[in-house]
């Protein structure tokens, strides 16, 4: 689906993410506790266009609280110009 140059740009912008400071007490991952977000929000960054540049498919990163609090956050990565919208 995404070129080797297009997952390249995903990937640096869910690494950008994980260090926002925005983004303490959260980790790189997905919720484990069965509510179905994950699939959700992929389907939706997959299907969705980019408000910046209008490309249509994007990346997900995920991110879940690291003290275990079901806390859930998803982010859209546009793999043609690197905007990240937060779901």
């Amino acid at each position: 689906m995404f070129t080797t140059a297009q997952l390249d740009r995903i990937d640096r912008a869910a690494e950008r993410l994980a260090a926002d400071p925005a983004l303490e007490g959260y980790v790189p991952g997905y919720p484990t506790w069965g509510l179905g977000f994950h699939d959700l929000d992929v389907h939706i960054a997959e299907t969705s266009e980019c408000h910046r540049c209008s490309h249509v498919g994007r990346g997900h990163a995920g991110f879940v609280a690291a003290d275990g609090s079901h806390s859930w956050r998803g982010f859209a990565i546009c793999p043609e110009c690197g905007t990240v919208e937060e779901f």
